[in-house]
């Protein structure tokens, strides 16, 4: 077990060069490295701070360097890497995760196991021989059964991608084979999109430049999948190594990529995708909470209208056109979140993650590899559960373009289990569902964009269900635990320049509450496109989300300028006064917008409340009686109307509506206030009735009751209550429990 002081400072070394502090973490580094006897590595440490040295020499000594600002990038690059190569080193030797596991393993069989090379010609040659076996048998010849070969080629694959996966640096023979895997026409695509996910797995394991130029080169091929998938993986591990200096390689790669027509638009397509992501949870939360128990409650009426009904397709008809499943739907509010539901799904969110999330248990989905596997049909596990009708549903659920390929998988493992009606009932909806999109997805298809999309989409669902749903997820850093903005990447930032593409992406931020990424691409947005009070007005409304209110105030008065009569804007301004505490600021804001709105009960209430705070009773009350005219139903004026008759001395109207209030739900505090009015009012036997009301129907405590008498004891003396009394009230009501 690695002791801990290399666990606690490993960390602390990460911390310090994030914050560029180089000189401070190649020492830590090499005391580290030190401690776990890493001879190697601290060889390599040594080398870097001599650079670091020399650097600095010649900057003190004042000689031109125009080459400086490079090097020092580079020198921290190198750093991260020593980091890297540290933190592996000591995790291996007893982390208990699959990664380091299969780490473990691989050093116990050194000599004994398949080089990547020896993997790669294994598997041509099992897929030649099944390949020829499917000829033979399409030529009307039996050459026996295949399936071993199969289950051969299958078992090979998942170990290339655990390899790929887990072999750090991705170099020498190592990563040739990779190329050449992604570079073959000649392999299945399926295996080389798997070989995508592998490399980016990795990646996104420990910072590795060959990975990421293979994606690059990956992103540039033309195949779409293919592509697709290359280009989320890079954009994963650049976003996770956002604060990392990237090496002259990298940039140089991603410079030519960043020429190609497409980019721009995958940008502006894929951060789209990634904000959808966000909305998955809520969805998620949604349909577990509150869709599935209410159409639990609507079961036994559904299942009662199904009693009399024959068995025939007329009869089914007709239940469909009943008048009263609209009612049962209406009545529930089950149509409304069935139709956001739609409306999502059309915009390409995650609807299905609730529903499949229960059928990623089979012993399938317990392999990593897996989760990242294309649907396949042909896959050993699919026809060992496979049915007299497997063709057809195989063929079927390729077509379905709402399910992942993990969904597809479950749900294909799933059908072995249900009996045969109910699985034609379920691939006849799965049928019409499917047709129906795919006409939509035709009519809005858009030179190929919709089929890059629909890759994306499709994949980016299959990796968020990884990394929430796998058995073992917390072994792995989530790419998703934060929000993915590309525009907080540097390498990325600038295919973000248009202001249409922005707009869409702030909006979408803004419409799933993630205020802190809307915000920096709300300000952005001002870069390309024209002030508007709209954009000050989500700016403002942004950073009063966050708290900072003397900023969004600051928002808001450019909006102001816009237009100064805006009621939105008014409100907010004024909420934004009263939550810093600068009530005058906030009254006024509130006057203004009664001028406005002057028939507005909810700005009468809150100008009145305000009001009240400053301790203008007076025009408070005037205020307060304005809103129980204009809402006669309202009981929100009659609390703070009450306690201001109270502190004014009218005792007796304010009694009268405290009468109403006890009539009606009253709390605790209720009954202190009533307490109070009696009090004043000389009656102090009632007071100490309703005083120990009070107490009995909250904690029960004499100690709350005097802290809320000691808060309300200015407003006592002021309504004439004698000081020398109130200290005795405490005493007084404990004794009357």
């Amino acid at each position: 077990m690695a002791s801990t002081y290399i666990t606690d400072n490993l960390p602390k070394a990460a911390e310090y060069l994030n914050a560029n502090r180089l000189r401070e973490a190649l020492n830590l580094l090499k005391s580290i490295s030190e401690h776990a006897m890493t001879w190697e590595i601290t060889d390599s440490i040594k080398r870097v701070d001599e650079a670091y040295a020399y650097m600095l020499g010649y900057m003190t000594r004042g000689t031109d360097d125009p080459g400086r600002e490079e090097m020092h990038q580079s020198l921290i690059a190198d750093a991260y890497t020593l980091l890297d190569r540290l933190t592996r080193h000591v995790s291996s030797k007893d982390t208990p995760s699959l990664y380091y596991e299969a780490l473990r393993y691989r050093r116990q069989m050194r000599g004994q196991l398949p080089s990547l090379a020896e993997q790669l010609a294994s598997y041509e040659s099992l897929i030649d021989r099944t390949s020829l076996f499917n000829l033979a048998a399409g030529d009307g010849f039996t050459s026996g059964d295949n399936s071993d070969e199969t289950r051969q080629a299958e078992e090979v694959q998942d170990n290339i991608f655990d390899y790929i996966w887990t072999v750090y640096p991705l170099n020498g023979q190592d990563a040739e084979t990779v190329g050449s895997i992604l570079a073959s026409e000649a392999l299945p695509r399926t295996f080389r999109a798997h070989t995508v996910s592998a490399i980016t797995r990795g990646l996104l394991e420990f910072f590795d430049e060959n990975r990421i130029l293979m994606l690059a080169d990956a992103v540039a091929g033309n195949d779409t999948e293919i592509s697709v998938r290359a280009l989320i993986g890079l954009v994963l591990g650049l976003h996770k190594y956002r604060n990392r200096p990237l090496t002259r390689r990298i940039k140089d790669r991603l410079s030519a990529l960043k020429d190609s027509p497409q980019w721009d638009s995958d940008m502006k397509m894929l951060q789209l995708e990634l904000i959808r992501t966000r909305d998955t949870e809520r969805i998620n939360d949604k349909m577990q909470n509150e869709v599935i128990p209410e159409m639990m409650k609507l079961r036994p009426d559904i299942m009662r209208k199904f009693k009399d009904i024959r068995n025939d397709d007329e009869d089914i008809m007709s239940m469909e056109e009943n008048p009263e499943w609209e009612e049962l739907l209406n009545g529930s509010g089950l149509r409304d979140s069935l139709k956001e539901f739609g409306e999502l799904q059309m915009e390409g969110s995650d609807v299905m993650m609730s529903t499949f999330s229960h059928l990623k248990s089979f012993p399938f989905f317990h392999k990593v590899s897996h989760w990242f596997m294309p649907f396949d049909s042909e896959r050993s596990e699919l026809k060992q559960a496979a049915t007299g009708d497997a063709t057809t549903v195989n063929e079927l659920i390729q077509r379905v373009p709402f399910l992942c390929d993990s969904d597809k998988y479950s749900l294909m493992l799933s059908l072995a289990n249900i009996p045969h009606g109910q699985r034609q009932m379920m691939m006849a909806q799965f049928e019409a569902q499917a047709s129906q999109m795919a006409r939509e997805a035709l009519a809005a298809s858009m030179s190929g964009q919709v089929d890059r999309r629909a890759a994306a989409n499709s994949y980016l669902h299959d990796a968020y269900r990884f990394y929430k749903l796998f058995r073992r997820k917390r072994e792995f850093y989530d790419p998703f635990a934060e929000p993915i903005n590309l525009i907080s990447v540097p390498i990325l930032a600038d295919s973000f320049h248009d202001a249409e593409p922005l707009r869409l992406i702030a909006e979408l931020y803004f419409r799933f509450h993630a205020y802190e990424e809307a915000l920096s691409v709300f300000r952005r947005l001002l870069e390309y496109a024209p002030p508007s009070a709209e954009i000050f007005q989500k700016i403002g409304y942004c950073l009063e989300r966050a708290g900072q209110y003397a900023e969004a105030l600051e928002q808001y008065r450019q909006a102001e300028l816009f237009n100064a009569t805006n009621v939105w804007t008014l409100r907010r301004m004024a909420a934004c006064s009263k939550a810093a505490s600068n009530l005058e600021d906030a009254s006024g804001y509130y006057r203004r917008l009664a001028d406005l709105k002057p028939d507005d009960a909810g700005i009468a209430l809150n100008l009145a409340n305000t009001l009240a705070q400053l301790e203008m009773y007076g025009e408070a009350i005037k205020l307060y009686y304005k809103v129980t005219f204009l809402d006669e139903k309202s009981a929100k004026p009659l609390r703070p109307l009450a306690w201001c008759l109270f502190v004014t001395g009218e005792f007796d109207r304010s009694r009268q509506l405290y009468e109403r209030i006890l009539a009606d739900s009253p709390t605790p505090d209720d009954y202190l206030n009533i307490g109070h009015v009696a009090l004043a009012s000389g009656n102090i036997s009632e007071a100490i009735n309703y005083y120990r009301l009070s107490v009995t129907t909250s904690d029960g405590t004499v100690d709350t009751f005097a802290s809320k008498l000691a808060q309300d004891r200015p407003s006592l003396e002021r309504a004439g209550v004698e000081p020398s009394t109130i200290p005795l009230l405490v005493d007084a009501v404990f004794y009357s429990l």
